[in-house]
């Protein structure tokens, strides 16, 4: 089946990159500080929200029936992660964190609504 958004790019593979996209920031949640720094290219809270900008773009256009659950998943994922750091050693869950977590989710979401209505 065809992802209305990319032609040449089934709705497999978007789910796909959707789950893989969740695991790489999983990992990167929960690596040592000090080792994620050398990729982060701006600050701590813009880097949140972009990742969960990118995850809820992916999960809209591979589940759009279903964006209900994306976005109370990824807001409850986004609470998992600071509540795993908490268990590290290297990190400190931030409320803050999951605040931009969730700008990035809304963001996403008005931006693809917005584009549905323009181009539709």
């Amino acid at each position: 089946m065809k992802t209305p958004v990319f032609s040449l790019v089934s709705l497999s593979h978007l789910r796909i990159l959707f789950w893989l996209a969740l695991g790489g920031l999983l990992t990167l949640a929960l690596l040592p500080s000090n080792t994620v720094q050398d990729v982060m290219f701006f600050s701590d809270k813009v880097m949140h929200a972009l990742a969960f900008f990118v995850l809820a773009t992916l999960g809209y256009w591979s589940y759009p029936k279903h964006i209900l659950y994306v976005i109370g998943g990824l807001l409850i994922y986004g609470a998992l992660i600071e509540f795993f750091q908490a268990l590290t050693e290297t990190r400190a869950p931030e409320w803050g964190d999951w605040f931009a977590d969730s700008l990035g989710i809304i963001t996403a979401l008005f931006l693809v609504r917005l584009r549905r209505l323009l181009f539709k």
